[in-house]
């Protein structure tokens, strides 16, 4: 009885482990409930918690735009098959595309605004071994202050 309820409790703690820290979405796709998202589940419009930038990221804090932030995802860009065209290149190719994105998503012209750009992009082994060829684009506020609203209101 002491081993069925020992089960039972384990079981129990990984799945409101999971609940806690999954994100949660209303029927739209808003986020409604704070967590973290693999990054090949990120949707435009999700607000995320500060990240490491220099670091390779397959997970990250995902919180209602509401709530304290400091990136929005403002478009999702494709990266043409093939083989990986190495870190710089990618890095390159995932910042034109992000600038190309951001007036369509802000209706005002990237030198016009407050904010700076960067952008989550495929590892070689992301790439070569799923065919991740999907990268992300955020904007966050020039003076990298944390944000509580849509990023577009700066």
């Amino acid at each position: 009885m002491i081993r069925l309820l020992t089960w039972a409790l384990a079981i129990g703690g990984v799945l409101t482990y999971g609940y806690f820290t999954e994100v949660g979405r209303d029927d739209s796709g808003t986020v409604v409930r704070a967590g973290e998202s693999n990054v090949t589940d990120l949707r435009v419009g999700d607000c995320l918690s500060i990240f490491d930038e220099e670091e390779e990221v397959y997970a990250t804090p995902i919180v209602p735009c509401d709530q304290p932030h400091f990136y929005e995802l403002f478009a999702s860009v494709t990266f043409e098959d093939g083989e990986y065209p190495g870190i710089d290149a990618i890095s390159t190719q995932a910042s034109e595309k992000c600038l190309a994105q951001f007036d369509r998503y802000f209706g005002i012209a990237y030198q016009d605004s407050q904010l700076a750009v960067t952008s989550l992009f495929p590892t070689e082994k992301g790439w070569s071994e799923t065919n991740d060829l999907e990268g992300s684009c955020l904007a966050y506020r020039m003076d990298k202050a944390v944000m509580t609203g849509r990023v577009r209101n700066f």
